[in-house]
């Protein structure tokens, strides 16, 4: 999921915090509790829409950035517990496949499809075969999202050249026509091909069904080199599933049979175009950001955006609902965004929770958070040459929390709290250490290190009783 983003945004290594601080000049430590909840609720460790595009971006009103993160910040449950969502705009999906088309067909050899069938007319002791041919040449795929179905999308091509033609054959006795209907036997006679009139702009129009498949793209690792097919799922036009028809063709013919043939060739030939993938593997991004599923829903916005978004779960419970509360998920300017559920809000819903989002509960956060961080990194290290491609957005994460964290107690502070608790002790008992290891976790919290206070107070203890 990182590479696409940063294929289609450009990479970028800021977190949104850090862009939240600087558009007002504020150093982290001094954000109020509203302004680091709004940032920390927006995207806490994302890596959505351009970051620094976002901060420069003029409020012009309507479906801006500031409009979104201020909607965000008052829904404050904004995904409805999906992990993360992925928002992509019509248009450039749209020039995607325009790239897709360019590299299937050049202007010498353009998509040709060509489809026929056959009508049976009893003649006598005789039966008179009908056939019809229709060739067309076919312009790249235009698709436009249809609201409320997260299951089809129209795609649209335009035709821009073909012929039609008709032909004939006798056979004896009262026979049905040959199915398939062998356009292809000599003994038909065919006319002369008849050029087809496009000054009315004739399309093939068709739903076609939005599928994923498992191992379509190679992904590219972020350090470069090629990834694992199988972690790759890419949403694709599933054009196997799909129904077409042609419109603005002036043409006499039966445009029941027409239609039949051309949706029989859309679903029989190998055509397929890609709309995203996502990569369901922990090298390409933070293990606690790796998909494991995905569904997908079509939105049209206030604003008449057609959107389609992909609703990702990583390592929290698949829902059912597909809507969000945000109205505009892409701001003007923009064509992704990507929202992902902060660890604020999974405290927030979390079951039995009864207490309020305040400045204690937001730090407490952040430090679990930077544990878990601080883990993976352990394990990405020990892990040599395989994990070594993640070291540095760890120790990213891992830093930027630490801003946002209390300062921790230096060596010499830690010492000299250590003294002072020990000597409240009415007696320096080795068995006394549990006790002084609590006394400074009361007072200093996660500011003071557990495992080096232990150390210093077993070395001071035994001191005492040596």
């Amino acid at each position: 999921m990182k590479r696409f983003l940063e294929q289609i945004n450009g990479p970028h290594h800021e977190t949104a915090l850090r862009v939240f601080c600087e558009k007002r000049g504020t150093p982290p430590r001094a954000l109020a509790h509203g302004q680091l909840l709004q940032a920390l609720t927006l995207l806490n460790r994302s890596r959505s829409v351009n970051a620094r595009a976002l901060a420069a971006a003029p409020d012009t009103g309507g479906s801006t950035v500031d409009n979104m993160l201020e909607q965000m910040y008052k829904a404050q449950g904004v995904l409805k517990n999906w992990d993360c969502v992925l928002n992509l705009l019509e248009g450039p999906v749209n020039s995607f496949l325009a790239a897709q088309y360019a590299e299937k067909y050049s202007s010498a050899t353009p998509m040709v499809v060509t489809v026929g069938f056959c009508q049976a007319f009893p003649a006598g002791n005789q039966t008179v075969l009908a056939y019809t041919r229709l060739s067309v040449n076919l312009g790249p795929p235009l698709l436009a999202f249809q609201a409320n179905n997260h299951n089809f999308v129209q795609v649209t091509q335009a035709i821009q050249s073909g012929y039609m033609q008709t032909g004939s054959r006798f056979v004896p006795g009262n026979v049905p026509c040959p199915s398939p209907p062998d356009l292809d036997n000599p003994a038909i006679d065919w006319s002369k091909q008849t050029p087809l009139d496009v000054s009315k702009k004739p399309t093939v129009t068709g739903a076609v069904a939005l599928g994923m498949v498992q191992g379509l793209v190679t992904p590219t690792l972020p350090a470069g080199g090629q990834g694992n097919k199988d972690d790759a799922h890419t949403v694709v036009l599933d054009f196997s599933k799909s129904s077409f028809v042609a419109d603005a063709l002036n043409i006499d013919t039966d445009n029941a049979q027409l239609n039949l043939q051309l949706s029989n060739w859309f679903q029989t030939n190998p055509i397929q175009y890609q709309i995203n993938t996502v990569v369901f593997s922990d090298t390409t991004t933070l293990p606690a950001l790796q998909p494991s599923k995905f569904k997908l829903n079509v939105l049209t916005t206030n604003s008449q955006k057609n959107v389609l978004q992909v609703f990702i779960t990583t390592s929290g419970q698949q829902q059912s609902n597909l809507t969000i509360n945000v109205n505009e998920p892409i701001p003007d300017g923009f064509h992704n965004s990507l929202m992902i559920n902060t660890k604020i809000m999974e405290r927030r819903t979390a079951k039995g929770f009864t207490g309020t989002v305040d400045d204690p509960l937001v730090l407490d956060v952040i430090a679990t958070y930077k544990k878990s961080m601080e883990k993976a990194r352990t394990e990405y290290a020990a892990a040599g040459d395989r994990g070594k491609d993640q070291l540095a957005e760890l120790d990213f994460e891992v830093a930027w929390c630490s801003k946002l964290l209390p300062q921790t107690l230096s060596d010499a502070e830690l010492r000299d709290a250590v003294s002072k608790a020990i000597a409240e002790l009415p007696s320096r008992d080795p068995k006394m250490a549990g006790r002084v290891v609590g006394a400074i976790k009361k007072q200093y919290g996660d500011r003071a290190d557990a495992q080096l206070a232990k150390k210093m107070i077993d070395e001071e203890l035994a001191k005492g009783s040596a």
